[in-house]
């Protein structure tokens, strides 16, 4: 069974939130909040993989954990 926790990433375009899921304590996935994400793109009238693109590699605030670029 997988541990999941809600984080917050920083990025140009906001403050974005994650679902991060653990397996044995090791970070094994995350997903981001689709309708944030959404309502962020339609505000500032890019796309949704902007978004996506501008979480890779940013330090998560709550445990200063990289996201892996391969997720």
């Amino acid at each position: 069974m997988l541990n999941r926790e809600f984080s917050k990433v920083k990025t140009g375009y906001g403050d974005i939130t994650i679902k991060k899921s653990y397996y044995k304590g090791k970070l094994v996935e995350y997903k981001l909040e689709y309708e944030e994400c959404k309502t962020i793109a339609k505000e500032k009238n890019i796309s949704i993989d902007k978004i996506y693109k501008a979480v890779y590699g940013v330090k998560l605030e709550s445990d200063g954990e990289t996201i892996p670029a391969d997720s």
